[in-house]
């Protein structure tokens, strides 16, 4: 038995976005409260629920594979470095670029890119003073790519 809801229109995974946003009932189908979904709304929406660790859309548009992702990235009481690993599945034609920020700007972290591959990408979260408390820190990661052949 399947836990996923019903689809009320066969082209659009609209409903499937409200409901997982919690816009659930009648209300979220009527015309008059069926406003566009805008995408950075969207990501602001679930970037606020705590309880979500990654988001990651990958789409192909204008000879460029690229993936916007962002992770939480959870750190124990003392702990200074964390790994973060992006993985690409299925791989880039070629090895991406790689752009990392956190989302919300916090001086006590810094990040660094350590490897990059065309199956994934591999950072290190690196907290620049010892914390006696638990934490966590959003990152941003984009990788992009050319679709086209690469000698790479």
């Amino acid at each position: 038995m399947s836990n996923l809801p019903a689809k009320s229109e066969p082209d659009s995974n609209e409903h499937l976005l409200r409901r997982s946003l919690g816009i659930v009932g009648e209300e979220a189908f009527e015309s008059d409260h069926s406003e566009a979904l805008d995408a950075e709304n969207i990501v602001d929406l679930i970037l606020s629920d705590p309880d979500v660790t990654q988001h990651v859309t990958r789409r192909r548009c204008d000879g460029f594979d690229s993936i916007t992702g962002y992770f939480r990235c959870l750190f124990e009481a003392s702990q200074e470095r964390a790994i973060l690993h992006v993985p690409i599945h299925p791989p880039m034609i070629s090895v991406p670029d790689v752009e990392a920020l956190f989302v919300e700007e916090d001086d006590s972290f810094r990040i660094r890119v350590t490897d990059r591959q065309k199956f994934g990408a591999r950072l290190e979260i690196i907290r620049s003073a010892r914390q006696e408390q638990a934490g966590s820190v959003m990152v941003e990661v984009i990788l992009t790519a050319s679709i086209e052949n690469s000698t790479e």
